[in-house]
């Protein structure tokens, strides 16, 4: 997703308490492959959640379970070129 490495680190920092706030609120955690959890999970325990590839999964998975909060978050946060990536 050529979006997210545009992203600078600060934002990626505030968006990602926000991203991971949404997985661990939802109520459609089964939704998300364990496989993709246990990566995400990989990400933050080795400090690369805000990688490349660590954001792009987070943002993968806060959108495969929430859409519609996901899009906000990023909306709000003038992302708009990262939501209609991931509407792809």
């Amino acid at each position: 997703m050529e979006a997210v490495k545009k992203i600078n680190m600060e934002k990626r920092k505030n968006l990602m308490t926000s991203l991971i706030d949404i997985l661990l609120r939802s109520g459609s955690a089964a939704k998300l492959p364990s496989a993709t959890a246990n990566l995400i999970l990989h990400y933050w325990q080795h400090d690369k959640l805000t990688s490349d590839e660590g954001f792009q999964k987070l943002l993968e998975a806060a959108y495969t379970i929430e859409p519609e909060q996901t899009i906000e978050l990023l909306n709000n946060a003038g992302l708009s070129e990262v939501v209609e990536e991931l509407k792809k």
